[in-house]
């Protein structure tokens, strides 16, 4: 058995405790204890309008300065689109973000 401390950030949230006697390494156990974390941790969806970025996946990690507030935001791509209105192709997001 593995007795492992899982931190993400500044380590402010807990992902409880766990016990699974199939995990006996320690990458596993790692792994798991990131996603309990993240799972525990309560989410807000925002959707935005970005410059055309054909790259983008779901999944991938993104910062992007909102022009309306100002604010930069960090978080994951859940969904996107391609959107082009006339000449101008913009990408919407919608992104992830923990509170």
């Amino acid at each position: 058995m593995i007795d492992l401390f899982v931190y993400r950030g500044l380590g402010e949230r807990d992902g409880g405790e766990i016990f699974d006697p199939l995990l006996s390494d320690v990458a596993p156990a790692l792994q798991r204890g990131k996603f309990e974390i993240d799972f525990n941790t309560p989410k807000i969806d925002h959707s935005l309008e970005v410059e055309y970025t054909p790259s983008l996946k779901p999944g991938d990690e993104v910062s992007v300065r909102d022009s309306r507030t100002n604010e930069v935001i960090f978080g994951v791509v859940k969904e996107f689109s391609h959107v082009r209105n006339g000449v101008s192709v913009y990408t919407t997001l919608s992104i992830e973000v923990a509170q």
